[in-house]
C-alpha cells in the first residue's frame, strides 16, 4: 500500500469518519512540513480548520452515494503558515473495513500566482485582436478574450470550464490531435492551421499557437492559445485557384489542372507499373448547334454533357473541359486496357437518348479517342497527342464512337466486348460443358472423386480458357445462372455414375457471387432433389478468401449448408488469408493444398515447409487433405510420406470428359501403385 500511496502526484490524505488521519503519502509530508507519525496523530481539522471537513455541506451524503466531492481551501503548515489547497474527496473501503476518506489535496500556490499575473495584463488580454484563450492544466477554458468570443461567437459564459473540444466537431482524425499534445509535451510549444466550428455550426479556418506553461517546479500549469481567423484570406485564395484551375461554364478542371493531374498519374501509373488511360471526347455536331440555335444553347448542351459523362465514371477519375467541344477523362489505376474500353461504351451509350436544351430535343454523341500511359507516352503532351490522333479516326469514320491510339489495344477491347456478349448467350445456347478431373486416394490408388471443371466451347472460337471467361462471368453476373447450371449439371452426372456402382464424391466449386446468394442453400437442396444425388456425394469448394471476406456471415451459410449432409472444402488454402483463429471455427471437411505450392516440389524447401504445415494442421483438425496439380512421381512420393490423403494432378488424369472417365470407373484400375 505504501507504495501505491506515494505513486500519487498529489498530497494524499486518508481519514475516517471523524476526521482522524490513518494514512499519508511521501508528496503529503513534504508539503505540511510535519512528518508521517505526527500527521497520522492530527485531524483534517488540525491541516485545515474552516474547509476540507468531510461533514461540513452535506459532503457526507454527496460521497456515500459514490460521488467525488471538490473543495478548496487553507492548508496549515506545521511551521504556522497557510497555503491555498484544492481537495478532491472520494469514499473508499480497504479489505471490506469500515469506510474511508480518500482526500487528494493540490497546492494551488502557483496557479494563483499566475492568474495575479494575468489580471495584471487584462486590459492587454481584452484589447488584442486575435483571440486569446487560456485553460487550466486539463485544458477546460478559465478564460477567453473578446476578439475568442467574436471569431467563435459563444459568449465567455458558454465556454468557461468546457474543453476546446466544444469547437472541433471531429473535423480533424485523431492524428492530428495526438501529434499536437505530442509538440506541447516535447517542446511546450505546438502551431500551425486549424478547422474548427462556430456557435452557429459553420466552419473556419484559424491559425493557432498554443504554448504550455510551467510553474517554478516544472509543472503545466495552464496553455494560452492564440487564433487568427483565417476565413476571408481562405475565401479570398479558393476564389483565385477557381478562376485559375476551373472552368466557369461546367464547372470541370480546366486544361491547366486537367495537365497536372495528368502528370501526376501518368508518374503513378509508371510507379505501380500497371494502367491508366486518357480519353478525349469530342461532342458531335455542336457546330451546328451553335449555328442553329445559338451559343447559348450550345452552352446549355455542355453542361448536359458534362453531366451524363461524370456518371459513367468512377468518383476518384477526372473529367475536366479541354477545350470548347472537348472533354478530357482520365481513368486511373486500371486492372487492364480493356477497362477504358468498357468505360467508353458506357458514356457512348448515355448519349442514346436525346437531350433537351431551350425546348429542343436534341440528338448528339461524342467520338472518343483512348490512349494508355505510359505505353503510349509519358508527357501530358505525348497522351494528349495519341489520344487526339484515335479521336480523329473516330470522326472519319463518322462519330459517336470510341477508338484505341494502338490498334493491337483496339482489338482487345472489341475482342473483350465481343466474348462479353456471346457469353451472356452461352448458357442459353448449350455451348457450356463439364469436364471432370479424378481425385485419387493415396491409400488405394483409385479414384474416389471428381472434381467438376466448367468449360466453353464457342462455335467460333473453339474452346476458352476458363481463365478469360469465369472472371467476366463473376463481373457481368453471369457466374450466378452458370454456375446454378454446374451445381444441377455435376448432380445429375454423379447420380449417373452413383446409379453404375461407382460411389464417387463429386466437388463443385462456388464462386463469390454465388456463395454470397441469399438461398444458396435452397439452390443446393433443389440440385440434389432434382437429381436425386444423395447430399453425402456432393462437396462444395470455396477458396478460403471468399470465406474470410466475411467470417462471421460464411460460418452460418457454412453451417447451414452442412445440415444439409454435404461436405465443405476450403481451396487454395494458403493463397489467402489464412486465419487460423477463424479455421478451426470454420464448420468445413477438407483443405485443398494449393497447385502452387505443389509445383516446386521437391526444389523449393519453402513450398515443401508449407505443404507439410498445412497436412499437420488438417490432420490436428481431423480435416481431409486434398493435394492438387500433382504432376511428378518425386510430388507423389512426398505427399505420401506426409499422410496426404487425396491427390489429383496430370500425373493421374487431366480434366476429361464424363464418357472418359466412365471408361476409367468401369476399369477399375488404380491410377498409381498404393504400396
Amino acid at each position: 500500500m505504501r507504495t501505491i500511496l506515494d505513486g500519487v502526484g498529489d498530497s494524499l490524505f486518508l481519514h475516517d469518519m471523524n476526521g482522524r488521519i490513518v494514512a499519508v503519502n511521501h508528496r503529503a509530508v513534504e508539503e505540511s512540513g510535519y512528518t508521517e507519525d505526527e500527521l497520522i496523530k492530527l485531524t483534517v481539522a488540525d491541516l485545515s480548520p474552516e474547509a476540507i471537513a468531510a461533514g461540513k455541506h452535506g459532503i457526507w451524503a454527496q460521497l456515500r452515494l459514490g460521488q467525488t466531492a471538490l473543495v478548496s481551501g487553507l492548508h496549515r503548515r506545521k511551521d504556522g503558515s497557510r497555503y491555498p489547497v484544492e481537495a478532491r474527496l472520494s469514499l473508499i473501503r480497504l479489505d471490506g473495513g469500515e469506510p474511508l476518506v480518500c482526500a487528494l489535496v493540490r497546492d494551488m500556490t502557483e496557479r494563483f500566482r499566475l492568474e495575479g499575473e494575468l489580471g495584471l495584463s487584462s486590459r492587454v488580454f481584452d484589447c488584442a485582436r486575435e483571440g486569446i484563450l487560456v485553460t487550466d492544466v486539463a485544458a477546460n477554458i478559465i478564460r477567453v478574450n473578446k476578439a475568442y468570443q467574436r471569431i467563435t461567437g459563444y459568449a465567455e459564459e458558454e465556454l468557461l470550464g468546457r474543453n476546446p473540444s466544444l469547437m472541433t466537431a471531429g473535423l480533424h482524425g485523431p492524428e492530428f490531435y495526438h501529434a499536437m499534445w505530442q509538440a506541447l509535451k516535447d517542446c511546450d510549444h505546438w502551431e500551425g492551421e486549424i478547422l474548427n466550428r462556430r456557435k452557429n455550426s459553420t466552419p473556419y479556418h484559424s491559425w493557432l499557437s498554443v504554448t504550455a506553461v510551467r510553474g517554478a517546479n516544472g509543472e503545466v500549469l495552464n496553455y494560452i492559445g492564440i487564433c487568427s481567423d483565417l476565413t476571408e484570406r481562405k475565401q479570398s485564395q479558393q476564389q483565385i485557384e477557381r478562376l485559375s484551375y476551373f472552368d466557369s461554364l461546367t464547372g470541370l478542371p480546366n486544361r491547366m489542372l486537367m495537365e497536372d493531374r495528368l502528370r501526376q498519374n501518368i508518374s503513378s501509373a509508371k510507379r505501380r507499373g500497371g494502367y491508366a488511360a486518357l480519353m478525349l471526347a469530342d461532342i458531335d455536331r455542336l457546330g451546328k448547334i451553335n449555328d442553329t440555335l445559338g451559343h447559348e444553347a450550345g452552352d446549355a448542351l455542355l453542361k448536359v454533357v458534362a453531366t451524363r459523362i461524370g456518371a459513367c465514371i468512377r468518383p476518384g477519375d477526372t473529367l475536366a473541359r479541354y477545350v470548347s467541344d472537348e472533354f478530357v477523362i482520365i481513368l486511373d489505376d486500371l486492372s487492364s486496357p480493356a477497362d477504358a474500353g468498357m468505360v467508353a461504351e458506357k458514356i457512348c451509350a448515355a448519349f442514346n437518348d436525346h437531350i433537351t436544351v431551350g425546348g429542343q430535343n436534341i440528338s448528339t454523341g461524342v467520338s472518343i479517342g483512348i490512349s494508355v500511359f505510359p505505353q503510349d507516352g509519358e508527357t501530358p503532351e505525348a497522351v494528349l497527342r495519341c489520344a487526339d490522333t484515335a479521336k480523329r479516326h473516330v470522326k472519319t469514320e463518322g462519330g459517336s464512337r470510341y477508338q484505341f491510339y494502338s490498334d493491337e489495344l483496339n482489338q482487345q477491347s472489341l475482342e473483350h466486348l465481343i466474348l462479353e456478349a456471346s457469353l451472356r448467350k452461352a448458357l442459353d445456347r448449350h455451348e457450356f460443358e463439364l469436364h471432370y478431373q479424378p481425385q485419387v486416394d493415396l491409400a488405394s490408388g483409385r479414384i474416389v472423386g471428381v472434381e467438376a471443371l466448367l468449360r466453353w466451347r464457342h462455335p467460333d472460337m473453339g474452346m476458352i480458357s476458363p481463365a478469360s471467361f469465369i472472371p467476366l462471368a463473376e463481373e457481368i453476373g453471369e457466374i450466378v445462372r452458370i454456375g446454378a447450371w454446374v451445381l444441377e449439371e455435376a448432380c445429375r452426372q454423379a447420380k449417373r455414375w452413383h446409379d453404375q456402382g461407382h460411389e464417387l464424391k463429386i466437388s463443385v466449386n462456388l464462386s463469390a457471387r454465388q456463395f454470397r446468394q441469399r438461398d444458396l442453400p435452397g439452390l443446393v437442396r433443389g440440385a440434389l432433389t432434382a437429381s436425386g444425388l444423395s447430399a453425402q456425394a456432393l462437396d462444395l469448394e470455396l477458396t478460403e478468401s471468399m470465406v474470410m471476406e466475411r467470417p462471421d456471415q460464411a460460418t452460418n451459410v457454412l453451417r447451414e449448408l452442412q445440415s444439409l449432409g454435404v461436405s465443405i472444402s476450403v481451396d487454395d488454402f494458403g493463397t489467402g488469408y489464412s486465419s487460423l483463429a477463424y479455421l478451426k471455427r470454420l464448420p468445413i471437411d477438407k483443405l485443398k493444398i494449393d497447385r502452387s505450392f505443389v509445383a516446386d516440389i521437391p526444389h523449393d524447401s519453402n513450398d515443401m515447409a508449407i505443404t507439410q504445415a498445412v497436412i499437420a494442421l488438417a490432420k490436428s483438425l481431423n480435416l481431409q487433405v486434398v493435394a492438387e496439380g500433382v504432376e511428378t512421381p518425386a510430388q507423389l512420393a512426398f505427399l505420401r510420406s506426409l499422410g496426404c490423403d487425396w491427390m489429383q494432378g496430370f500425373l493421374f488424369s487431366p480434366a476429361v470428359d464424363a464418357e472418359t472417365l466412365s471408361g476409367f470407373l468401369a476399369a477399375g484400375k488404380s491410377l498409381f501403385r498404393a504400396s
